[in-house]
Protein backbone atom coordinates (compact mmCIF):
# COMPACT_ATOMS: atom_id res chain seq x y z
CA UNK A 1 0.00 0.00 0.00
CA UNK A 2 1.19 3.10 -0.95
CA UNK A 3 1.19 6.08 2.18
CA UNK A 4 0.04 9.62 1.02
CA UNK A 5 2.62 11.95 0.38
CA UNK A 6 0.54 14.58 2.86
CA UNK A 7 0.40 14.08 6.50
CA UNK A 8 -1.76 14.40 8.81
CA UNK A 9 -1.36 17.47 10.45
CA UNK A 10 -1.06 19.10 6.79
CA UNK A 11 -4.58 17.15 5.41
CA UNK A 12 -5.80 19.02 8.87
CA UNK A 13 -4.73 22.64 7.65
CA UNK A 14 -5.85 22.00 4.48
CA UNK A 15 -9.54 21.23 5.44
CA UNK A 16 -9.12 24.58 8.11
CA UNK A 17 -8.54 26.41 5.11
CA UNK A 18 -11.06 25.09 3.35
CA UNK A 19 -13.73 25.86 5.90
CA UNK A 20 -12.69 29.23 6.41
CA UNK A 21 -12.77 30.53 3.04
CA UNK A 22 -16.38 28.91 2.53
CA UNK A 23 -17.37 30.72 5.89
CA UNK A 24 -16.14 33.61 4.42
CA UNK A 25 -17.94 33.63 1.41
CA UNK A 26 -21.24 32.70 3.10
CA UNK A 27 -20.57 35.72 5.42
CA UNK A 28 -20.69 37.90 2.47
CA UNK A 29 -23.72 37.55 2.02
CA UNK A 30 -24.81 38.79 4.92
CA UNK A 31 -26.24 42.33 5.13
CA UNK A 32 -23.80 43.66 8.47
CA UNK A 33 -20.52 42.19 6.97
CA UNK A 34 -21.37 42.98 2.82
CA UNK A 35 -22.04 46.85 4.42
CA UNK A 36 -19.08 46.68 6.32
CA UNK A 37 -17.01 45.79 3.10
CA UNK A 38 -19.39 48.73 1.21
CA UNK A 39 -20.50 46.10 -0.96
CA UNK A 40 -24.63 47.47 -0.95
CA UNK A 41 -27.00 45.21 -1.56
CA UNK A 42 -27.94 46.83 -5.15
CA UNK A 43 -28.90 49.89 -6.74
CA UNK A 44 -31.36 52.01 -4.60
CA UNK A 45 -32.23 55.43 -5.23
CA UNK A 46 -31.09 58.28 -2.94
CA UNK A 47 -32.58 59.26 0.89
CA UNK A 48 -33.79 62.57 1.00
CA UNK A 49 -31.80 64.30 3.73
CA UNK A 50 -33.41 67.13 5.28
CA UNK A 51 -31.38 67.99 8.66
CA UNK A 52 -28.04 67.42 9.20
CA UNK A 53 -27.28 67.35 13.33
CA UNK A 54 -23.99 66.41 14.84
CA UNK A 55 -23.39 65.26 18.12
CA UNK A 56 -20.61 67.69 19.93
CA UNK A 57 -18.66 64.55 21.97
CA UNK A 58 -18.54 61.99 19.10
CA UNK A 59 -18.39 62.20 15.24
CA UNK A 60 -21.54 60.52 14.53
CA UNK A 61 -23.91 62.56 12.03
CA UNK A 62 -27.31 61.81 12.37
CA UNK A 63 -29.09 62.23 8.99
CA UNK A 64 -33.29 62.29 8.62
CA UNK A 65 -36.32 64.32 9.11
CA UNK A 66 -38.77 63.07 11.75
CA UNK A 67 -41.59 64.36 9.30
CA UNK A 68 -40.51 62.58 6.10
CA UNK A 69 -39.15 59.43 7.97
CA UNK A 70 -40.30 59.13 11.56
CA UNK A 71 -37.96 58.02 14.35
CA UNK A 72 -37.86 54.26 14.42
CA UNK A 73 -36.29 52.33 17.87
CA UNK A 74 -34.78 49.77 18.82
CA UNK A 75 -37.47 49.48 21.40
CA UNK A 76 -40.33 49.73 18.87
CA UNK A 77 -38.75 47.16 16.56
CA UNK A 78 -37.91 44.86 19.83
CA UNK A 79 -41.77 44.47 20.34
CA UNK A 80 -42.43 42.93 16.58
CA UNK A 81 -40.36 40.34 17.87
CA UNK A 82 -41.30 36.79 18.84
CA UNK A 83 -39.13 33.60 20.07
CA UNK A 84 -40.11 30.43 17.64
CA UNK A 85 -39.46 26.81 18.87
CA UNK A 86 -35.69 26.17 18.71
CA UNK A 87 -34.53 29.85 17.75
CA UNK A 88 -33.08 32.89 19.66
CA UNK A 89 -34.10 35.53 21.78
CA UNK A 90 -35.70 38.97 21.11
CA UNK A 91 -33.69 40.73 23.84
CA UNK A 92 -32.93 44.01 23.38
CA UNK A 93 -29.14 44.31 22.86
CA UNK A 94 -30.31 42.20 19.29
CA UNK A 95 -31.41 45.79 17.83
CA UNK A 96 -29.11 48.91 17.74
CA UNK A 97 -29.94 51.85 15.20
CA UNK A 98 -28.87 51.47 11.96
CA UNK A 99 -25.07 52.87 11.80
CA UNK A 100 -23.44 53.18 8.19
CA UNK A 101 -19.74 52.22 8.05
CA UNK A 102 -18.97 56.04 7.91
CA UNK A 103 -20.62 56.47 11.44
CA UNK A 104 -23.50 57.89 9.82
CA UNK A 105 -26.46 56.94 12.44
CA UNK A 106 -30.30 56.72 10.29
CA UNK A 107 -33.32 57.75 12.54
CA UNK A 108 -35.94 56.04 11.10
CA UNK A 109 -33.86 52.57 10.72
CA UNK A 110 -32.75 49.84 13.02
CA UNK A 111 -30.65 46.74 12.70
CA UNK A 112 -31.24 43.62 14.00
CA UNK A 113 -27.94 41.45 14.81
CA UNK A 114 -27.13 38.03 13.69
CA UNK A 115 -28.26 34.96 15.84
CA UNK A 116 -30.47 32.00 15.83
CA UNK A 117 -33.81 33.18 14.19
CA UNK A 118 -36.77 34.57 15.51
CA UNK A 119 -40.06 35.88 13.81
CA UNK A 120 -40.86 39.01 13.04
CA UNK A 121 -44.41 40.75 12.47
CA UNK A 122 -43.66 43.44 10.13
CA UNK A 123 -46.06 46.48 10.70
CA UNK A 124 -47.96 48.40 7.13
CA UNK A 125 -45.46 51.24 6.51
CA UNK A 126 -42.00 49.58 6.86
CA UNK A 127 -39.76 47.71 4.25
CA UNK A 128 -37.04 45.58 5.83
CA UNK A 129 -34.17 43.17 3.97
CA UNK A 130 -33.90 39.75 5.55
CA UNK A 131 -31.55 37.20 6.18
CA UNK A 132 -33.80 33.90 7.43
CA UNK A 133 -29.98 32.11 7.49
CA UNK A 134 -30.31 30.55 3.92
CA UNK A 135 -31.63 33.38 1.96
CA UNK A 136 -31.57 37.31 1.94
CA UNK A 137 -34.81 39.31 0.44
CA UNK A 138 -36.16 42.80 0.28
CA UNK A 139 -39.66 42.72 2.10
CA UNK A 140 -42.66 45.17 2.73
CA UNK A 141 -45.23 45.02 5.72
CA UNK A 142 -47.34 44.09 7.01
CA UNK A 143 -45.63 40.39 7.25
CA UNK A 144 -45.52 37.95 9.17
CA UNK A 145 -41.80 36.60 9.11
CA UNK A 146 -41.70 33.31 10.92
CA UNK A 147 -38.32 32.56 10.66
CA UNK A 148 -35.08 36.17 10.70
CA UNK A 149 -31.86 35.66 11.64
CA UNK A 150 -30.62 39.49 10.98
CA UNK A 151 -32.92 42.24 9.79
CA UNK A 152 -31.91 46.31 8.81
CA UNK A 153 -35.61 47.67 8.74
CA UNK A 154 -36.88 51.19 8.05
CA UNK A 155 -39.73 53.37 7.52
CA UNK A 156 -41.07 53.60 4.38
CA UNK A 157 -39.76 52.10 1.23
CA UNK A 158 -36.34 51.84 0.91
CA UNK A 159 -33.85 49.95 3.27
CA UNK A 160 -30.76 51.83 4.03
CA UNK A 161 -27.50 50.57 2.95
Amino acid sequence: MQRSPWSRCEKIAIIAVGVTVVGILLSLTQPEVRNFFSLGQGASSPLVQSTVTSTSSSSTTIIGSSRSQGTLTPTEVQHWCYTILGGGTCDISRFTQFRRANGTVLPYAVQMWTGEPVGIKLPVGFTAYVWDCYHGKTVTGPLDLPSVCTMTVARGTQVPD
